[in-house]
């Protein structure tokens, strides 16, 4: 398996140490844009404050999380002033879970929001003429099509699950299906749940277009074939031979769009 990219470390001014924060401290904030990790942000006192499950525009109550020399890091407890834009999202673990951060959100106001996002970016580096970014594609399918999970792996209860950690508090969430990842991977997940002895990671690349998968790294069980070099992805009449370290666009559907 691959390295991990290292954490970027803030070495600004502390901007919440004149301030007497304190977790669990409730206040009322406006929504004012998105961090390009897809997280709404409000200000108090000029200190920003990342919401997750917010909509720019909305007024909501929250209660500080977690406090940071650069930011605090809250959680909605009600809204005061909802956006028309808000959907229910069909992931349980949505919220405990940051692997998804707009299903909250109506899908083309995440198309919008994407080629938004491209936009500041470019006019950031002032690389091209922002004139030529054309609206963002939408996906046929907008669940099941991910074709590379990477999981961390904790004990719960004294037995070994496999989980994501919430990139906002860093805690590690037990999860039993993921509804961005395809049904081979799922199908997957759960065979090889009861075989995780030892591992920290493991990272399973999957296509239901083929039913070639790979589990990485290899596993100490007789259940399920494990520890494969590569696996076979299908796009349009070619096959690929994709390697466990090497990059390939996650959505296959829509690279052949």
């Amino acid at each position: 398996m691959g390295k991990r990219r290292k954490k970027d470390i803030y070495n600004g001014p502390n901007l919440t140490d004149q301030y007497d924060f304190i977790e669990d401290q409730q206040f009322e904030i406006k929504i004012k844009e998105y961090h390009q990790n897809g997280v709404g942000i409000g200000y108090i006192k000029g200190v920003p404050v990342w919401i997750f499950n917010s909509i720019i525009g909305e007024t909501v109550l929250v209660k500080i999380k977690k406090i940071f020399p650069e930011k605090l890091i809250a959680e909605i407890i009600s809204f005061n002033i909802s956006s028309k834009k808000r959907i229910k999202p069909i992931c349980k673990f949505y919220g405990d879970c940051t692997g998804c951060q707009w299903q909250h959100i109506s899908y083309d106001e995440q198309l919008k929001l994407k080629k938004s996002n491209i936009v500041k970016l470019l006019r950031n580096f002032n690389l091209i003429d922002v004139g030529f970014v054309m609206d963002t594609l939408p996906s046929k399918n907008n669940f099941n099509y991910r074709n590379h999970a990477r999981f961390t792996v904790r004990k719960d209860f004294d037995k070994e699950k496999l989980g994501f950690i919430n990139f906002l508090d860093r805690k590690w969430i037990s999860i039993d299906e993921c509804k961005i990842m395809n049904h081979t991977i799922n199908e997957k997940m759960k065979i090889i749940s009861t075989d995780l002895r030892g591992l920290t990671q493991t990272s399973i690349r999957a296509s239901d277009e083929t039913k070639s998968f790979l589990i990485q790294p290899k596993l100490n069980t007789d259940t399920i074939e494990t520890g494969q070099k590569y696996y076979e992805e299908k796009i349009l009449k070619n096959i690929y031979k994709v390697a466990s370290p090497s990059f390939f666009q996650v959505n296959p559907k829509q690279i052949e769009e």
